[in-house]
């Protein structure tokens, strides 16, 4: 799905798209519960697309961190359009990855309201006598 967005986003908007991505390795961690790290990495799928889709530059995940380049024209090109998906995501999901994009979209909320919620309101919070009063 990632290697076919930014074609795809291309041809319905009917324009040039560059998608630039991240690259490299790190160590995640599961929730909820137990934090249980596991190794990773990004997707790294950067692309640089005409207004008809074709791919003018790629760099994926195997080839790592850099930059590319690509010669393009600006501005919408002519011909027919994809329509806009009635849907939430542009591609497809099967109901296995839609069931499991709501449960890590579930699971992301309730770590947000139980821990990032918290370390964000503690850390930007200002004294009492601090205070701006307007």
């Amino acid at each position: 799905m990632l290697k076919a967005a930014p074609g795809t986003f291309a041809r319905i908007l009917g324009v040039p798209v560059v998608h630039a991505s991240h690259a490299g390795r790190f160590v995640g961690q599961l929730w909820p519960g137990e934090a249980v790290p596991y190794p990773s990495h990004y997707l790294g799928e950067t692309q640089i697309v005409d207004g008809r889709g074709a791919v003018l530059a790629r760099m994926s995940h195997e080839k790592g961190e850099g930059v590319i380049t690509a010669s393009l024209s600006l501005g919408p090109v002519s011909g027919e359009q994809l329509p806009i998906p009635d849907r939430f995501w542009i591609p497809e999901f099967s109901d296995g990855l839609h069931r499991q994009w709501e449960n890590a979209l579930k699971s992301g909320h309730e770590y947000y309201l139980s821990t990032t919620l918290l370390y964000v309101q503690r850390r930007f919070a200002r004294p009492a006598g601090k205070r701006k009063l307007k």
